[in-house]
């Protein structure tokens, strides 16, 4: 769960947030949740494919909550690494729900997916890795 909620952390431009938000989010708390709303069945026909939800945000008490069931569920399946991807994007946008209170559900959407697909956690690790590779080669030379 913790390494889950932290990579979804490195898609937030903590820069671009308010003193209120960068609060909200340092005392955000997550836990794996199996209520009647995670374990609710998507169904097509007669068919379930997995439980309907998979997570939701109290956005007064700061709590997130990730589906057991999505999980149980998706370790099942061949694309697990995919499934990764899904559950980084789902604390994210649970997050997003903490961090605008105020945004409807098409709202959350739109910022959680523009957040992803901005990446700013790329530059920076390519800037780290080039500064660690300068400093390492200054240390080879003296």
């Amino acid at each position: 769960m913790e390494l889950v909620c932290e990579a979804a952390s490195c898609y937030i431009p903590f820069e671009e947030l308010s003193q209120d938000q960068l609060e909200r989010f340092d005392n955000i708390v997550y836990r794996w949740c199996s209520c009647r709303r995670c374990r609710r069945p998507f169904k097509i026909g007669d068919k379930i494919l997995i439980p309907q939800n998979a997570g939701h945000a109290n956005r007064k008490t700061l709590e997130i909550s990730l589906s057991k069931s999505v999980l149980k569920e998706s370790t099942k399946l061949a694309t697990q690494p995919i499934f990764l991807l899904t559950l980084i994007a789902t604390a994210l946008h649970e997050i997003v729900h903490v961090l605008f209170p105020e945004f409807d559900e098409g709202q959350t959407v739109h910022k959680t997916w523009e957040w992803l697909k901005e990446n700013k956690w790329v530059p920076c690790a390519e800037e780290f890795e080039r500064r660690a590779k300068e400093e390492f080669e200054q240390q080879l030379r003296d």
